[in-house]
């Protein structure tokens, strides 16, 4: 019987765990990593154990010399040896050193070191893509593999007031990232709450961040009224919190979407009626009345994107989550459609060239491209011909603001990708692989461009003109 394996020889120790080390994604490098607690495996997240020894202990045991030769030797070799405050990349002269032999695992951990991200497309990633056309520093970094460096406000807040105790403020800040989050979907509240629980240890914050945090509080406080219970909630299967039970997760993905298509079909047919063609001359009484079914059922559809988007991406591999493909294209293909009939007047001129516009036409086109890239795998679910002329529209009508909008810019540099993609599909071995690597080269592209972001509101036709449809 062999006794256990002797730990590899090193020069340094290993910081990597060995998850990260044998995916080739870059580690935090804490116990457990980041990585792992994302992917459920804090449990198995462990360094690779090594010998660590100095370069002097690897050369091979010298042959008796004498007293004034060793004097010699060890002065020659004190000017060879790197010191510890050198860079790494000195070279060293004296070819009579050895040098430990790479194996596949320490090749492993140097390409981990690289700080290359993980190449695959996950739900999550799918689930912040749109938030990529808002040019949103964090998701940037997040698909580019790089970490987000804080920067310095401009403004800052000194003793800033959080109003309630840190855990009363936790509740209502996961209450409104519960239940509240998808009626505005401007807040990414995972990343809100990680800044959260960072400034809540902070004497000085961001004056920018800290009136976000207030308007999310009012906002919550707004809602809350425990005196009042709708009466269809008292019919109501008991809520789980047990996140670890899928099923029951998606029953409640399900449950949300019929509610709000409920909700939308209560609406007054002049709301939804989306089958007649809008005149020259939409307006009346300074509002775009014929206009608003379309924007009103894109606004809807972005609901819908939000309900599912935990499901996002899995919906077009597992079956069990059919019911999100098929309600996220319907609908996204139903809104394509109904923008397709306005005229092209001054009224359609300035609603496309609104930024809630631009980013649902945008999340409408990712969707089918899903569609698209999966469709080896949904072969009879749809009209793919049909899609595909949906996405070049949806591409067309962001092209002509992408003048005076970098959300557009941003929109056809990533659906000019995806489509691109599409076309090479055939050579594939694993699509999700491919689109995070195309998600990855827009990121990158995107990250030094220095464009005006999404915020930052333009008025091409005058104030006054945007003002009276408003």
């Amino acid at each position: 019987m062999t006794g256990p394996k002797p730990a590899r020889r090193s020069q340094r120790s290993v910081q990597t765990c060995t998850n990260c080390a044998r995916r080739k994604i870059r580690c935090s490098k804490t116990l457990p990593c980041t990585t792992c607690v994302r992917l459920n495996k804090a449990a198995s997240c462990r360094r690779e154990e090594v010998a660590v020894v100095t370069r002097r202990s690897l050369q091979p045991n010298p042959t008796p010399v004498s007293p004034l030769s060793a004097e010699r030797i060890e002065a020659e070799h004190s000017q060879t040896t790197p010191s510890p405050y050198v860079a790494d990349t000195t070279t060293i002269s004296n070819v009579q050193d050895a040098v430990p032999q790479i194996d596949d695992q320490i090749l492993e951990q140097l390409l981990a070191s690289l700080s290359s991200p993980e190449s695959r497309l996950t739900n999550e990633a799918a689930a912040t893509l749109e938030f990529l056309t808002h040019g949103r520093r964090n998701v940037l970094n997040q698909f580019t593999g790089r970490e987000t460096v804080p920067v310095t406000p401009a403004s800052t807040v000194q003793g800033w007031n959080i109003f309630f105790s840190t855990e009363d403020a936790r509740r209502v800040l996961k209450l409104h990232e519960k239940h509240l989050v998808w009626m505005h979907n401007v807040v990414h509240m995972p990343t809100f709450l990680k800044e959260f629980e960072e400034n809540v240890l902070k004497t000085d914050c961001d004056k920018s961040w800290v009136a976000l945090y207030y308007a999310l509080l009012s906002q919550t406080l707004h809602h809350i009224d425990i005196s009042i219970l709708m009466w269809h909630h008292q019919d109501r299967k008991s809520r789980t919190d047990n996140l670890t039970d899928i099923s029951m997760r998606y029953e409640e993905v399900i449950q949300a979407d019929n509610e709000l298509k409920e909700l939308y079909s209560s609406w007054p047919q002049s709301f939804r009626d989306t089958n007649t063609i809008p005149s020259s001359h939409p307006s009346k009484d300074g509002l775009p009345n014929e206009l608003m079914p379309a924007m009103l059922l894109m606004s809807t559809a972005q609901k819908i994107f939000t309900v599912h988007r935990e499901f996002q991406l899995s919906c077009f591999r597992d079956r069990r989550f059919a019911f999100s493909q098929l309600s996220c294209v319907t609908v996204a293909e139903r809104s394509i459609e109904a923008f397709q009939k306005w005229p092209d007047c001054l009224e359609s001129r300035i609603c496309r060239r609104m930024w809630t516009t631009l980013s649902y036409v945008i999340s409408c086109c990712i969707t089918l491209c899903f569609a698209l890239l999966f469709k080896a795998q949904n072969s009879l679910t749809h009209d793919f011909n049909r899609i595909h002329g949906h996405i070049k529209w949806g591409k067309d009508f962001i092209t002509k603001e992408e003048q005076t909008s970098s959300i557009a810019r941003r929109g056809v540099r990533l659906l000019t990708a995806l489509m691109d993609l599409e076309q090479s599909l055939q050579f594939s071995v694993d699509i999700e692989a491919d689109i995070g690597d195309t998600i990855r080269r827009v990121a990158l592209a995107d990250e030094n461009s220095g464009e005006t972001e999404g915020y930052q509101i333009v008025f091409p036709y005058g104030q006054e003109l945007w003002g009276s449809l408003m």
